[in-house]
């Protein structure tokens, strides 16, 4: 796969000429602190190291075999299980969280401050502290870790459920995230690799036996910005049926984006794809209106972003806009999957009232026709 990347002379984009120079670049980046980096567009963001490595390589036909295999994914599982326990337990992955106004690389700088609150539709007069749970008073603003961090709380009353979104047949946004798309009339399986990445019910839920019940039913799928809180909230109220993880690919991309077209950030292009083939977390809710039914929250991990922790258990009765689970590591995706007799009327993204398109978590995502 490294020999099929086509190289320009003078173009170092394409970063890593072999494997070997692929695992000295790990080895960096497992005892490396995560910091803000600006993009060409003068903005900062995450960016997910080991996919920096490995996207040019991804992006051939080797690398779609490759990234594919069984064997690789757990290999790579035990990489990233690693740099995960360090950005959760080491103090130094808190290097850059830190007082420092003026460095472009730390997390609570002017500038980085600034886009959390653009993203959350805070107002940028209203200090930080007031949007998430930190401490300003401490040196790393109350984070032992980077992933402490990362997985910020919103300071209660921030996100709680509107009181005209409190009936049962309104549908909330299950994360802090952007529109995706809608799909209707979903088939049980379909060649979900192909350009127009159809959505495949059993591939999506991995042949669970709950999968028929979706059967042409509809997606809802929203994508997580890394300057976003990253926890999960239940859409409806209801009774938790089922939990179900499955392990899946890592740097998968979906094959039409593959050189001499490759996607130059990773699995951008490839969302609809990765619902069917990346590590996810399955969540089956029985609803208390019986219009709805059984509603299924998927979350999809992404490249390394493949820590889905789920923090409810089967049987257990949720109320709408309480806390199911959250990513670590980084930005990432999600669906909500209905069954064929739901009739669900979405918003428009542009009622969100935000210029990137984000809905807020618990705010009206649909509503349901009973």
């Amino acid at each position: 796969m490294f020999e099929e990347i086509p190289r320009v002379e003078g173009d170092a984009s394409y970063n890593v000429k072999d494997f070997d120079e692929t695992l000295q670049a790990f080895n960096e980046i497992l005892s490396s602190a995560p910091y803000v980096r600006s993009t060409g567009a003068g903005l900062s963001a995450i960016t997910v190291p080991f996919n920096a490595v490995l996207n040019w390589p991804a992006n051939t036909t080797s690398g779609y075999v490759f990234f594919l295999n069984k064997n690789v994914n757990e290999s790579l599982k035990a990489i990233i299980n690693r740099w995960g326990d360090f950005l959760k337990y080491d103090l130094s992955s808190a290097k850059y969280i830190n007082h420092n106004d003026d460095c472009p690389k730390n997390w609570f700088s002017k500038s980085y401050q600034k886009i959390m609150k653009d993203y959350a539709q805070w107002p940028q007069d209203s200090p930080i502290e007031k949007l998430y749970k930190c401490d300003p008073q401490s040196p790393t603003w109350g984070f032992s870790s980077w992933d402490q961090f990362f997985t910020r709380q919103f300071c209660p009353g921030v996100r709680d459920v509107n009181k005209y979104d409190q009936s049962d047949s309104v549908i909330v946004n299950a994360c802090e995230s952007g529109k995706q798309g809608v799909v209707q009339k979903v088939k049980d399986r379909d060649t979900f690799w192909l350009k127009s990445q159809p959505y495949s019910i059993i591939d999506m839920m991995d042949s669970d036996s709950y999968s028929s019940r979706f059967f042409n039913g509809t997606v809802y799928q929203g994508w997580l910005s890394s300057a976003c809180y990253h926890r999960w909230h239940a859409p409806i109220s209801g009774t938790v049926a089922k939990i179900v993880q499955i392990p899946g690919t890592y740097y998968s991309n979906v094959r039409s984006h593959l050189f001499p077209d490759p996607d130059p950030s990773g699995p951008n292009l490839s969302q609809f794809y990765l619902a069917s083939v990346a590590t996810r977390a399955l969540i089956f809710i029985e609803a208390d209106n019986p219009a709805i039914g059984l509603v299924c929250f998927i979350a999809i991990g992404m490249n390394e972003i493949s820590s889905c922790e789920i923090t409810v258990y089967k049987d257990q009765h949720v109320q709408k806009g309480q806390q199911l689970g959250m990513f670590h590591l980084g930005g990432s995706a999600y669906c909500l999957v209905f069954e064929h007799r739901v009739k669900l009327n979405f918003l428009d993204p542009s009622e969100s009232g935000n210029p990137h398109g984000m809905f807020k978590l618990n705010s009206r995502l649909a509503t349901v026709e009973n």
